[in-house]
């Protein structure tokens, strides 16, 4: 993965792109030999993005916004994650972008 600077012009962009790729990373580590602590990771990323995009369309309301829920989880877990490091850093800076926004 690429890691390129996250801005409000290309935030959405962004959003889908590692969206997708940690779900393709996803799909790849269960038909192959991935880690539970891989998987895990790549489902906590995926959960982080999807509640980003559910905020943005309104569908979760404001009182309960998730938007830094992976930053909590990187917290807690750095020194196990097995998560590549540009994707999990993607993650984290879309999350960050966004409570900025």
């Amino acid at each position: 993965m690429t890691q390129t600077k996250i801005t409000r012009k290309n935030f959405l962009q962004a959003l889908e792109s590692t969206l997708s790729s940690c779900r393709s990373r996803l799909e790849e580590a269960r038909a192959g030999s991935g880690t539970g602590a891989l998987m895990h990771d790549l489902e906590m990323g995926i959960q982080a993005l999807e509640g980003i995009r559910l905020e943005m369309r309104g569908t979760i309301p404001q009182r309960t916004r998730r938007s830094a829920l992976f930053m909590r989880y990187v917290i807690d877990e750095e020194q196990h994650m097995a998560m590549e490091p540009a994707l999990r850093d993607a993650i984290v800076e879309i999350e960050s972008v966004y409570a900025r926004m």
